[in-house]
């Protein structure tokens, strides 16, 4: 998989490149319509066909190839639900949060304090298949319906004792869904 998932990345380079200039020259046309709507609003001038542009335009913002990204690792909540979301251009539905060492995943930032029930309960609502929705006022909305995600941790017994000791990931069922 793992093969296919790189093959699929290489031979994509051609049109991610040119989705790469398709939205440069989105976004320099669109900053370019705003800049004439704020001047035309400055002078008192109308603006109406100037805003009727600028929704045409708007709609015609470049989509993002889907990338394969199969295999997460390290992953905040956050990352995990935008990476997962059919709102963020380029998204991969599905993936496989998955490491053989299992100190990547369960010591890694989104495990401490408050995030770590945060992510704990991430993972159930995407392994049952409900997904998240999420409001966020500098990210935005993102919604993981849809999506699927899968866990695979191998480690050894102490890092994983270390990780259940606290009684959180056993009493959000994290544990008997993925342990």
């Amino acid at each position: 998989i793992r093969e296919w998932v790189q093959s699929r990345c290489d031979a994509m380079k051609p049109e991610i490149e040119e989705w790469n200039a398709a939205y440069a020259i989105w976004e320099t046309k669109r900053a370019g319509m705003q800049d004439a709507l704020k001047q035309c609003a400055k002078k008192g001038e109308p603006t109406g066909e100037l805003e009727s542009d600028l929704k045409s335009i708007q709609q015609d913002r470049p989509t993002h190839p889907r990338v394969p990204r199969l295999f997460l690792e390290n992953e905040t909540p956050q990352s995990l639900r935008k990476k997962l979301s059919a709102e963020t251009d380029g998204a991969w539905l599905s993936c496989a949060l998955m490491s053989d060492e299992a100190g990547t995943i369960l010591g890694g930032h989104a495990m401490q304090g408050d995030t770590k029930l945060e992510m704990l309960t991430t993972w159930n609502r995407q392994w049952d298949g409900k997904g998240t929705q999420t409001g966020r006022v500098g990210d935005g909305d993102s919604n993981t319906d849809g999506s699927l995600m899968s866990v695979g941790i191998s480690g050894q017994h102490s890092v994983v004792r270390k990780f259940i000791a606290d009684g959180e990931a056993a009493g959000c069922g994290a544990l008997a869904r993925f342990w």
